[in-house]
């Protein structure tokens, strides 16, 4: 793993497209026609005078006519492995130039004031603002014949940059410095505390949702994804 590692941190270096830090190294089984298969994996994120921006799930609906929607992905870069270390696979999704630096030394908000902030917007959401919308969640009622909460477990914190788009621009960011938490979601019988569906049994994995993002500067929410078309 350290040598799968070494070697995609040199092959970022050579491609001379700006400063990127490896943030995941990790195996990954597929299973085919009943034989596993394993493949190391390696992912990076751009960095900026030594900060990194951390990974948020990508964007989708780029066409989205929202004033704070993005047009462009999420820079990202992704290596595949064999185990003995051939690159089998690489994507890397939205290449980036750096035009100026608009202040290298910005005043945030205490990190007391940030959880605050994000444990009044958690506390004022409902239960149809996560993955499951409320219609679904009614049918889940009537289905089991009672009523379903939604528990809330968070497990991560991320502090680094994060991209937002710029005022009156459609190919133009910004990076700001950010706060998200991310964790755990499932959707429980309020009576018998039956586990009926939960993010991580969606996804096959134990990938956390994230919650809330906000932006150190003012504490503004950071929206994570472009509204869906309606």
């Amino acid at each position: 793993m350290a040598a799968v590692k070494e070697k995609a941190e040199d092959m970022i270096s050579r491609m001379e497209l700006g400063d990127w830090l490896i943030d995941q190294c990790y195996v990954q089984e597929h299973t085919h026609h009943g034989t596993p298969e394993y493949y190391i994996c390696v992912t990076a994120v751009p960095t900026f005078q030594g900060t990194a921006s951390f990974r948020r799930q990508q964007l989708g609906n780029l066409r989205s006519s929202a004033a704070y929607a993005s047009s462009y992905y999420l820079t990202d870069m992704a290596f595949q492995f064999s185990p003995s270390g051939e690159l089998i696979d690489f994507e890397i999704s939205s290449t980036i130039d750096v035009k100026q630096v608009i202040n290298d030394n910005t005043a945030v908000l205490p990190m007391d004031d940030l959880m605050e902030r994000a444990k009044q917007h958690l506390s004022l959401s409902d239960y149809g603002a996560y993955y499951i919308p409320a219609s679904s969640i009614e049918i889940y009622e009537e289905e089991y014949g009672e009523n379903i909460i939604c528990m809330i477990n968070i497990t991560q914190m991320d502090y680094g940059l994060t991209r937002v788009k710029a005022p009156n621009t459609d190919d133009s960011y910004y990076y700001v410095p950010a706060l998200m938490l991310s964790g755990s979601i499932e959707y429980c019988g309020q009576n018998t505390g039956t586990v009926y569906d939960s993010y991580s049994q969606m996804m096959g994995n134990d990938e956390l949702w994230p919650l809330v993002c906000l932006n150190a500067v003012d504490g503004s929410v950071i929206e994570l994804q472009n509204p869906s078309p309606t």
